[in-house]
């Protein structure tokens, strides 16, 4: 009887209790970096790292600093069964002044599904690199 209250206790607080969180929840990983530049000069501006489809909700909010950025953040699946190809899809969204006027966003395309990845480590050490991002002549890119 010892035992197989032993077993049960095992089986049912302990094991489960070893097992990290993303173990049981579906979360992804992106990391990027890249150097935002206005006119060939470093820009200083405000990055937010969204999940593509809910664009209303920010993961990371991130100040540049000499127009260089290098962010990690995580995100939960929670579109169902069936997986898209942007699935859940990180976007960056750039707030600053280039002297264009208008609202001041501009959006990098999605960061690609081969750059989501399930665990953080290999997010950090396999990043997406949007390389140098001139905003000259003001397209939303």
């Amino acid at each position: 009887m010892r035992r197989t209250m032993l077993l049960l206790l095992l089986f049912f607080v302990l094991i489960p209790a070893t097992i990290a969180d993303d173990t049981w929840q579906d979360f992804r990983y992106a990391r990027v970096k890249g150097e935002l530049r206005c006119n060939g000069h470093p820009l200083e501006a405000w990055l937010f790292l969204k999940k593509a489809r809910e664009t209303a909700y920010d993961l990371l909010i991130y100040f540049t600093k000499f127009g260089l950025f290098d962010i990690t953040a995580k995100a939960f699946h929670d579109g169902g069964v069936w997986i898209d190809e942007n699935w859940p899809g990180f976007r960056v969204r750039i707030h600053t002044d280039c002297g264009c006027g208008g609202d001041g966003y501009f959006e990098l395309p999605l960061v690609p599904l081969s750059h989501q990845f399930r665990w953080g480590k290999d997010a950090e050490n396999s990043p997406y690199d949007y390389g140098i991002i001139d905003i000259k002549d003001c397209r939303k890119t």
